[in-house]
């Protein structure tokens, strides 16, 4: 079932209306809302969502035994346990087919075939987020952050309400669980806010982020046909299709828990005019980085250490990227499975960053290319680190306007260019496309779709430094009733001319 489609409008206004009958009789609305869930998920997924019964059993049962015990070596072992399994239930799902079908090519190369690593076994949709968001409250228990939950369908609901459950944000149970025992409300200036941020996420996955998927699609599905135009307009195209994608998706999320009394964080904010890499990523899917931070580069050590600069650091990525682009299969997983290993058994602050970024990026998706991206944020992040002390405040060292928006557009193209490694369906693919980006055509046509596309481009670049310098949500809501009451309609219209060939799905279902 997606947001982007009849079925969810049905389907929510019927939730939304019974969520607010029942609102006088919480325990009624708690379970209404649980049912409702387990049934928008099972829309799609079927016999699937036992996985998530499964994971939220774990650490609910987890998490109260590790509160009621008074030896810290226990706690440990269940914390332990809790971990691994979740982590076995995410690496058989989602990462057995990768890694059999890396050990099967490798084989092959040796001249063995390996025929029983062709499972083909199904990615159930929102495993890396329910996984992680489950993981976190049985960490943060431990850690003495939170009680752990007492009754059962209270943390399966914080587990798998509906608007996050599918794409996030990844909801700590520290912020959402309190909200869960209040009586909720929603007044008139919260209930417009929540409409007006649906209607924009709509319309940025429908409008935009769709629109630009055709361009986007075309250019990266046949690299050796598209002229140097093409190439660089796919991959424009692409940058600002995943961002409108997912925030669009970001936004139906939280206008539509906004709507049945429960309030979900941020998850972007203006990534592409940061001005730093930090930045971004402060600015980038922030649940996840949040994730990113507190659960994996802080227990590594976090700055804590020295940073090391071995010569391992630049041979094994390069054989790594040398292997997957143009040397034999094996040499590829061989050099990554190396630098992961040198890591994970190495200090300092540079491993601990780089760990965690290809690690990020294997949450992505399995695939050695999704690594690659990792491997590459990491590298800018661990160079800014070094040579950039104003990086968590990068507007302070710049005096005029000129040389910050010099700034955030150079670190733009640079994320620019990690979307290439991210979005190639495979990595020979990547060396075919950074061709035809470096051969200028003079001849290259531009056609109206190009421009419109062109033209969405650089409006959702404008769209976001505007929103750096002026509070564009505010200003909307501010506005007259008239003229709100026509921009509501225009982008209904746009909505729905856009969408008449069916509901498209969104990006981050893959991962």
């Amino acid at each position: 079932m997606l947001f982007n489609s009849f079925e969810y409008l049905f389907f929510f206004t019927t939730v939304f209306a019974a969520g607010w009958w029942l609102v006088g009789f919480p325990r009624a609305r708690l379970w209404l809302l649980l049912l409702a869930s387990y049934y928008f998920y099972t829309a799609n997924n079927h016999w699937l969502i036992l996985l998530i019964l499964v994971s939220t059993q774990i650490d609910y049962v987890a998490a109260r035994r590790i509160e009621d015990s008074p030896l810290p070596r226990r706690r440990r072992l269940l914390l332990a346990l809790s971990v691994v399994m979740n982590l076995a239930l995410l690496g058989v799902f989602k990462y057995f087919n990768f890694f059999a079908g890396t050990l099967a090519a490798i084989a092959s190369s040796a001249g063995w075939k390996l025929s029983w690593v062709d499972l083909n076994i199904v990615l159930p949709v929102g495993i890396s987020f329910y996984t992680f968001q489950t993981m976190s409250y049985t960490i943060d228990v431990y850690r003495g952050v939170i009680r752990a939950e007492r009754e059962w369908h209270r943390f399966a609901f914080y587990v798998t309400y509906f608007p996050q459950l599918i794409a996030g944000p990844i909801v700590r149970a520290a912020d959402f669980m309190p909200q869960i025992p209040q009586t909720p409300r929603l007044d008139a200036r919260a209930f417009e806010a929540s409409i007006a941020r649906i209607t924009l996420g709509l319309f940025k996955k429908i409008v935009v982020a769709d629109t630009l998927a055709v361009h986007a699609d075309r250019a990266f599905a046949a690299p050796m046909d598209a002229d140097f135009a093409e190439a660089w307009l796919g991959l424009y195209a692409f940058t600002f299709q995943i961002y409108f994608d997912f925030s669009g998706y970001s936004d139906i999320a939280i206008g539509c828990a906004r709507l049945m009394g429960y309030d979900l964080l941020e998850n972007f904010r203006r990534p592409y005019v940061a001005a730093s890499f930090s930045q971004f990523w402060q600015r980038w899917h922030i649940s996840l980085s949040g994730w990113l931070r507190d659960y994996l580069y802080i227990p590594l050590g976090g700055n804590r250490g020295e940073t090391r600069g071995s010569l391992l650091h630049a041979v094994l990525p390069a054989a790594a990227a040398t292997g997957f682009l143009a040397g034999p299969p094996w040499l590829g997983p061989a050099a990554s499975a190396a630098y992961l290993g040198f890591l994970v058994f190495q200090r300092g602050v540079t491993n601990n960053l780089m760990l965690t970024m290809l690690l990020g990026g294997l949450w992505h998706g399995a695939a050695w290319h999704f690594v690659l991206w990792g491997l590459l944020h990491g590298l800018y992040l661990a160079v800014e680190r070094r040579t950039a002390p104003d990086r968590k405040n990068p507007e302070s060292s710049h005096r005029s306007v000129l040389a910050l928006t010099l700034r955030r557009l150079l670190i733009f193209h640079a994320i620019v260019l990690t979307w290439l490694v991210f979005r190639c369906p495979d990595l020979p693919n990547l060396a075919r496309y950074l061709t035809a980006m470096a051969q200028p055509d003079r001849g290259a046509v531009l056609t109206v779709g190009d421009a419109a596309a062109a033209a969405l481009v650089l409006g959702g670049l404008a769209f976001q430094y505007a929103g750096e310098y002026a509070d564009l949500s505010g200003r909307f809501l501010a506005l007259p009733v008239w003229l709100k009451g026509l921009a509501y309609a225009a982008a209904a219209a746009a909505v729905l001319v856009m969408n008449s060939q069916g509901a498209q799905a969104f990006i981050y279902f893959r991962f």
